[in-house]
């Protein structure tokens, strides 16, 4: 019932986008599509200053490649890292140990 009640959603948010489209001419000349999307500008405003305030593509792609590589770089060395700290750590124990006796 409720995989309908989805598709059901799905199928009216895709017909209604259909219509409108056909409605305002989107679909017939290019002339009508480039009017239609000044109409959209025009009512959504606020909301397309906002969007040419966002970074761009590529600066946002470098970012999480940064990201992505300093993960992996953590990965790779983590085995190294951790026998570091483990040594460490036995060190430590084992000089606590031998100034209490």
């Amino acid at each position: 019932m409720l995989s309908i009640a989805k598709f059901g959603a799905k199928l009216a948010i895709v017909g209604g986008a259909v219509y409108v489209t056909v409605n305002n001419s989107v679909w017939d000349k290019s002339d009508y599509a480039n009017n239609a999307i000044i109409k959209v500008k025009e009512a959504l405003r606020e909301t397309t200053e906002m969007l040419k305030d966002l970074p761009s593509k590529s600066s946002l792609a470098d970012k999480w490649n940064y990201g992505v590589e300093r993960v992996f770089d953590t990965l790779a060395n983590s085995s190294t890292s951790y026998e570091c700290v483990k040594n460490k750590v036995n060190d430590l124990i084992s000089t606590n140990q031998s100034n209490k006796s």
